[in-house]
């Protein structure tokens, strides 16, 4: 501003009459009134002169900067060409096709099988076909998922195995899915064998079984094999014992670790059909150790089965002794009071522990409650017992037997008919509940 002032003064100057240069005789000369009117309008068109130049500096400069603006800018055409399709959309497709695809063709599980093994147990599962399966391990808890498939055969009771606390089935529409509960920490190794037919194995392996083997490997490397015995039956025996221990080695087996071991290999035994070898196997270790209660919980179960109630109590008496207040002996006593028809004694036995919350025990409460005509009470038992598991068709039954017993016989049907639907269901009481339904319908 102060180049263009100082160019609009020497144009004033220029075009002034009088001489620019001051100091002579006469003093300063002043200029006519319309020359200084024209010096004030000639500075005023000056000044707005370069006004408008600069307002068309600012015009240019912001019509290029918001043009350059834009081009920066992506085209809303090549954001939308380059994006990529969703992955999502995707996924939810090929999910949906191949669960339709499935339904058509479904596997059959023919079979589950289980075995004991060395230090855990073994599941067999056999199917009709090759499925596509997912293993799934949540700390202590199995799930095995098997899509596209059905299950054709009530499982083997599991829970009879001390390694396994409790199993429940789930059949959904896409297919079937097993739960399993551990009861301590375990290895898992998981096969798929498709010869002779297609067969899913799964073993579980104790931590602490393989720990007291390595130990037990250890501290027998060094001794020199006994010979068996002339019987086959004192042979079967001595392969069944425990190893003995030697001087040589700088650990003993505490007498929990020789319970759990010894009731390991009596269930292997007993899953053989060998009953007499298993029986002999723990009554030995009882006599050396009388408070190896898992062992002598399966020596009472075993005798119980074979009907040698005289010896079952005897071994329950003593047991009792050592440890009144343990579990598995209280429903182990309370199984014998049913067999030998005393009820009421079994009542009052069970209804002290029933606020353990063992579904065991409540299912024997419940079923002695029918036994002995409160079935009230029995209704109130199994639907509790329902309530944690409703995939147990026994319990479904032992609820409709109880309510068509207090004349409720719409309920009863339904019991009976979702008994029915359970892929557990044994044969005799699916016979039983067909039976029932016929009458009641």
């Amino acid at each position: 501003m102060s180049l263009i002032n100082d160019m609009l003064r020497d144009l004033d100057e220029r075009k002034s009459p009088y001489s620019p240069r001051a100091g002579t005789a006469e003093g300063v000369r002043v200029a006519p009134a319309s020359h200084q009117a024209d010096k004030h309008f000639a500075r005023y068109w000056g000044w707005g002169i370069a006004l408008i130049v600069l307002v068309l500096i600012a015009v240019l400069a912001w019509h290029f900067y918001g043009k350059l603006g834009v081009r920066l800018l992506p085209a809303p055409e090549a954001v939308v060409d380059v994006s990529p399709v969703p992955t999502t959309t995707n996924v939810e497709q090929r999910v949906v096709d191949a669960t339709d695809a499935g339904t058509s063709s479904y596997a059959d599980i023919l079979t589950v099988d289980v075995e004991p093994i060395l230090g855990g147990i073994r599941f067999e599962i056999s199917l009709s076909k090759p499925v596509q399966h997912r293993i799934l391990r949540h700390g202590q808890q199995l799930i095995v998922d098997l899509p596209a498939s059905r299950l054709l055969t009530a499982l083997p009771n599991l829970t009879r195995y001390p390694m396994i606390s409790t199993v429940e089935v789930q059949s959904h529409a896409a297919g079937t899915q097993l739960e399993v509960v551990v009861s301590e920490p375990f290895k898992l190794q998981a096969t798929m064998l498709q010869q002779p037919t297609p067969r899913l194995l799964l073993e579980l392996v104790s931590e602490q079984a393989e720990t007291e083997a390595l130990a037990e490997k250890g501290s027998t490397e060094s001794a020199q094999p006994i010979a068996p015995s002339a019987a086959s039956e004192g042979a079967e025996l001595q392969e069944a014992l425990p190893p003995p221990v030697f001087e040589k080695t700088s650990r003993t087996l505490t007498l929990a670790e020789r319970d759990r071991q010894t009731n390991r290999r009596a269930l292997k035994l007993i899953q053989q059909g060998r009953l007499k070898t298993a029986r002999q196997l723990l009554e030995n270790l009882l006599s050396e150790l009388p408070a190896a209660h898992d062992s002598r919980a399966t020596l009472i179960a075993l005798l119980l089965s074979q009907e040698a109630k005289g010896a079952a109590q005897m071994q329950l008496s003593e047991a009792l002794a050592l440890a009144p207040e343990h579990l598995a002996f209280i429903k182990l006593k309370a199984r014998l009071l049913l067999s030998q028809q005393q009820t009421r004694e079994a009542l009052v036995l069970l209804d002290d522990y029933k606020m353990q919350g063992d579904q065991e025990l409540l299912a024997l409460l419940a079923g002695a409650k029918q036994r002995h005509g409160e079935h009230a009470e029995a209704v109130v038992l199994y639907r509790r017992l329902l309530e944690q598991n409703n995939r147990q068709p026994q319990w479904w039954v032992g609820l409709a037997i109880s309510l068509e017993a207090i004349e409720q016989r719409i309920a009863a049907l339904q019991a009976y008919r979702q008994a029915q639907q359970l892929p557990g269901i044994s044969p005799s009481l699916a016979q039983y509940a067909a039976g029932r339904i016929n009458q009641l319908q």
